[in-house]
């Protein structure tokens, strides 16, 4: 007995000196985290939230952005958060770079977004960023208490489109925005985050080439700051700066940001003749080819911020390759979409274009065979994976232009085809009759949430329809022009962005016409090759390059009416008017540079 309350007595000691020693630590401590359940987004998440009655929470990420991975961390996993998303929302996890669809309707929102929907689809909140648990616990206690929308801004979504031409009013506006925007003291756009903005910087680029000092300077001092967000060691360039500077880089590669980069300094290199702005694009290029090149050919969508998700990866960048490969590679993400491959096709012909390389164009070529071999449709456009649902105007869209990029430095006809028909699909799958512009996803698709009229893909298209309709000579795309532009020239989709120069490059290329160099000759005969290549370094970003050889049939629009020579020659056309046959290169050097210093109107 006395032997049983001794081990008693020494049970209960070692319980009280369990809780003196760990209560303290307990009170501090939570559980380890369990993930919270997420599903997939599909098109029976509300039919799923309703059976359950819940809000639907939407966390929008992207593989590569760091706060994803903080927020994952930090608000995803504390517990409070966890147990409020349990009771009273179905979650669901989309990375963007899978679903064009969410990523058109809600880039503005950066990476992470986070949109709260009710079970009938109705967005409630709209979050940019990353949110911290406080906050984030608030929210959520807001909208289980309030779940009406809520700080929700005008969509452009239901506005009809009625303009072909635009108005003069909206573009003096637009003119005075894009002046007041851009930081002529530190480069970029006067915004928290400096970059490249790809039709900002065209734009400049064009003004520049016909002579705006004032242009020429921005555009310089641009291009020069960007270069701090090259990665000195492996090339590639970061995704943005933030603090409105070009010193606090986001260490992301993702290639969107490759194949801009790359595109604006191989014209800057055409227009300036400035060595290094033809070294950044080669150094990227080289980064694509090591690190973002599927064995195949075809092209992998970026490289991660963070060597370890949640964790600034500053230090790391700071070293050498030795030591970078010795802590590991930041993570790659290998899936391989038609977006991505057609941005970079296009990029890496420009680059062709200026340095004549064979690598570039064979790089381009391999990507394209892979896209045209494992993600082609039937109908004559593009799939975004091997198992995906409906198609995507983006993947499209960049896929036509890669095609007519490549039919541009190659002067091969079925790629010229190619961009034909992913054009013809794209008119039949993705435009709206009735409100004029085209959808990111099909109209008539039964998705989980409505379509939406993206203005940055509306630009593209415009333009990229307004190029091929000068090249084919065919109707129906210049229509398809006219239609984009009816929804991005309308006034309160042109105004609606803060600074939005691409609708004023639309309006000039679907109204005007493009530089035209045409080589006449054998495609066997040397002189030719050698005047096409030299055509190609022309850097005027709307330009039509077409290598005429008789024996394959007229060109697909045959709207000049050459004569036949003894030999090869080359006709430059400005302002429909066509030159004397030029005969040598030097010759057509000349004259594609008295086209740069042609002046404009101050």
């Amino acid at each position: 007995m006395d032997d049983l309350f001794y081990r008693a007595k020494l049970l209960l000691i070692a319980v009280l000196w369990c809780l003196i020693v760990f209560c303290p630590a307990l009170n501090s401590y939570s559980a380890p985290n369990s993930e919270p359940h997420w599903i997939e987004w599909n098109s029976s998440v509300f039919e799923q939230a309703k059976h359950e009655k819940k809000l639907v929470l939407l966390d929008l990420e992207a593989v590569w952005c760091h706060w994803c991975h903080v927020m994952h961390e930090e608000t995803y996993g504390n517990t409070d958060i966890q147990s409020t998303l349990a009771k009273s929302f179905l979650l669901v996890r989309a990375d963007q770079d899978q679903h064009l669809d969410l990523s058109a309707r809600y880039q503005d929102y950066g990476w992470p977004a986070t949109i709260i929907f009710n079970a009938e689809g109705k967005e409630l909140r709209k979050l940019a960023g990353f949110i911290e648990p406080s906050e984030m616990q608030a929210v959520l206690a807001d909208v289980i208490a309030n779940p009406v929308p809520k700080d929700i801004e005008k969509e452009v979504i239901g506005i009809e489109a009625s303009l072909a031409t635009l108005d003069r009013a909206v573009s003096e506006k637009l003119l005075a925005r894009h002046y007041s925007t851009i930081d002529l003291q530190v480069g970029g756009l006067d915004t928290a985050h400096r970059y490249l903005d790809p039709d900002s910087i065209e734009f400049a680029l064009r003004s520049a080439a016909k002579g705006s000092e004032k242009d020429a300077d921005w555009v310089k001092l641009t291009l020069d700051q960007n270069l701090k967000l090259m990665d000195p060691v492996w090339g590639g360039v970061y995704q943005y700066s933030t603090n409105a500077g070009w010193n606090n880089p986001h260490f992301e590669k993702i290639v969107s940001s490759q194949a801009t980069n790359i595109r604006l300094y191989s014209i800057a290199f055409g227009i300036f003749k400035d060595s290094k702005y033809l070294d950044a694009a080669k150094r990227i290029a080289e980064f694509i080819n090591t690190f973002l090149t599927d064995p195949e050919g075809a092209f992998y969508t970026s490289q991660d911020a963070d060597l370890q998700p949640g964790k600034h990866a500053a230090e790391y960048f700071t070293l050498n390759d030795t030591e970078r490969r010795s802590l590991g590679l930041p993570r790659i993400d290998t899936n391989i979409y038609p977006r991505e491959n057609g941005e970079l096709i296009e990029s890496l012909s420009w680059l062709y274009s200026v340095t004549g390389d064979r690598k570039y164009l064979d790089r381009a070529t391999s990507s394209a065979k892979w896209i045209y071999a494992h993600r082609n449709i039937s109908q004559g456009g593009f799939r975004h994976t091997d198992n995906s649902g409906d198609p995507f105007l983006s993947d499209n869209l960049w896929m036509a232009r890669a095609s007519l990029a490549l039919y541009e430095v190659t002067a091969d006809r079925s790629y010229f085809e190619n961009a034909k028909e992913t054009l013809k699909f794209i008119d039949a799958h993705f435009t709206d009759s009735h409100e004029g512009g085209y959808y990111s996803t099909s109209p008539v698709a039964k998705g989980a949430i409505r379509p939406v009229r993206q203005i940055a893909e509306n630009i593209a298209l415009a333009r990229t329809a307004a190029l091929f309709a000068e090249y084919s000579g065919d109707q129906q795309f210049h229509v398809m022009a006219e239609r984009a532009f009816a929804f991005i020239g309308t006034p309160e989709i042109a105004l609606y962005s803060v600074t939005e120069p691409g609708v004023l490059l639309a309006a000039q290329e679907i109204s005007g016409q493009p530089t035209h160099v045409a080589i006449l000759g054998s495609k066997s005969d040397s002189t030719a090759g050698a005047m096409f290549l030299v055509a190609l370094t022309l850097p005027n970003v709307y330009r039509r390059v077409e290598w005429w050889d008789r024996e394959q049939g007229a060109l697909p629009n045959p709207d000049v009416q050459y004569p036949k020579l003894p030999r090869a020659a080359a006709f430059l056309c400005v302002n429909r008017r066509c030159s004397l046959p030029i005969f040598s290169e030097d010759e057509l050097k000349k004259r594609l540079t008295e086209i740069d210093q042609v002046k404009e109107v101050k």
